[in-house]
């Protein structure tokens, strides 16, 4: 047996994984066997495996699609049982430079104290910009956020501590994994590392990023299309948050993510996104409920484009006014994106955009509109003026204003109705924990 066991998990990427476990077979570091994860896939993945590799290699099929969660546990429970210090978690979709688990190692080596070393994830299409460089914790807005997401790709060598580093290519030194208590298999896919690494950082190790190791990550499906990722990223958010926050902080999460969440709901049925908001709400009322694991059939939706009034009006006209009252960062934040929206719906409109409507001919225009912060906010009925947001919301008619000035009356029902599940679900999280 050698040293690293590497864990690659797989669902339904045969020509991905297959790339994935030739780039491990040809890093520098030797000292390591490789286990492929396979949660029941419907592709080619195990028999081009087994074709391509046969017994260098040990596939592990599951009876089912346990998710990326359920599939690390499995390869993880393995290698400790085998005895490796040393555990490589790979996702199927990350290829790695050929001196990455190399220098992980030795950074490991040299460094008693971290528990948990990973590579730079760089984007796969376009490998001058990051993916991450390591995570956050974002105690504002209960969220994570990955570091330089989005940035182009340092050239010095860097290693940094991080909250979390994602475990499409993360090296774990073994106690370290048994003092987090492994992965969270319920979550079945994300934000299983971000809890393994919290827990991990509470145990008393450090968590760090290396720039020197780096991987190349597919994440084209990212987007607000991805209804998959809509439900298990919020559902396990919900529950990481309503588990590690300080109980003090509770009641002001609790009152943020019901207006976060309940605002996008709102806003789904103007716009027709009723897949988006049946998923986004199945993801709260199932962490309510103290579901995990797999989703039920039927939870996640199938993402439908937005097919509002206003797109259809803004097809047929060809000058717009838009008056913009407020001037600050997150104005202009906001009419960027109501721009890019008129833009993308008919690039042969015409708008203006002004500070104020005074000595603007304004018969002359098609629609008018005034550029507001949300338009659950608004307090005057302006009609025929509309109001717009930067959430893409509008007010275009009476129904559409007594519609969005009743939303604070349903968010305090919304609020009222999923108190008594949040109270019982915050015991049973926190109780566990302490347990």
């Amino acid at each position: 047996m050698n040293e690293i066991g590497v864990i690659i998990c797989n669902y339904n990427k045969a020509d991905y994984v297959v790339e994935c476990v030739e780039k491990v077979i040809n890093q520098t570091f030797k000292n390591l066997d490789i286990y492929v994860v396979d949660n029941a896939s419907t592709d080619e993945s195990v028999s081009k495996l087994r074709k391509r590799f046969g017994d260098t290699i040990t596939v592990m099929v599951n009876p089912e699609n346990i998710g990326g969660s359920g599939g690390f546990y499995t390869g993880i429970k393995k290698a400790e049982a085998l005895g490796y210090q040393y555990i490589m978690l790979l996702d199927n979709d990350a290829m790695l430079e050929e001196h990455a688990i190399e220098y992980l190692y030795e950074y490991l080596k040299k460094h008693e104290d971290v528990g948990f070393c990973g590579a730079e994830t760089l984007n796969m299409h376009y490998p001058e910009l990051y993916q991450d460089f390591g995570g956050r914790l974002d105690f504002e807005s209960f969220y994570m956020r990955g570091i330089m997401a989005g940035s182009r790709k340092m050239e010095i060598p860097v290693a940094m501590e991080a909250d979390y580093v994602a475990s499409c290519a993360l090296l774990c030194r073994l106690e370290a994994v048994k003092a987090a208590g492994g992965m969270p298999k319920e979550n079945f896919i994300y934000w299983d590392d971000v809890e393994m690494c919290t827990r991990c950082r509470m145990a008393g190790y450090k968590v760090v990023v290396l720039s020197a190791a780096k991987a190349y990550h597919d994440i084209s499906g990212a987007g607000p299309q991805n209804l998959f990722l809509a439900y298990y990223a919020n559902r396990n958010r919900y529950r990481f948050y309503t588990k590690y926050l300080p109980e003090e902080r509770l009641d002001e999460f609790y009152n943020c993510v019901t207006h976060e969440l309940f605002s996008k709901l709102y806003g789904c049925p103007p716009k027709n996104l009723v897949p988006t908001m049946m998923t986004r709400w199945s993801a709260w009322d199932d962490f309510a409920h103290g579901i995990t694991g797999k989703a039920k059939e039927g939870t996640i939706g199938t993402f439908l484009p937005e097919n509002s009034p206003l797109r259809h009006r803004l097809a047929e006209w060809k000058t717009v006014l838009i008056h913009m009252p407020q001037h600050d960062a997150a104005d202009y934040q906001s009419l960027n994106i109501v721009l890019n929206y008129f833009s993308r719906i008919n690039n042969r409109i015409e708008v203006t955009v002004v500070f104020s409507p005074e000595g603007y001919d304004l018969d002359s225009f098609d629609a008018l509109f005034r550029l507001c912060r949300h338009v659950t906010k608004v307090s005057e009925n302006i009609l025929p003026w509309y109001y717009i947001d930067g959430y893409k919301n509008w007010i275009g008619n009476e129904r559409d204003y007594d519609y969005f000035t009743a939303f604070d009356k349903a968010l305090e029902q919304f609020r009222e109705m999923y108190r008594p599940y949040f109270e019982k679900r915050k015991k049973e999280l926190r109780d566990d924990e302490e347990s």
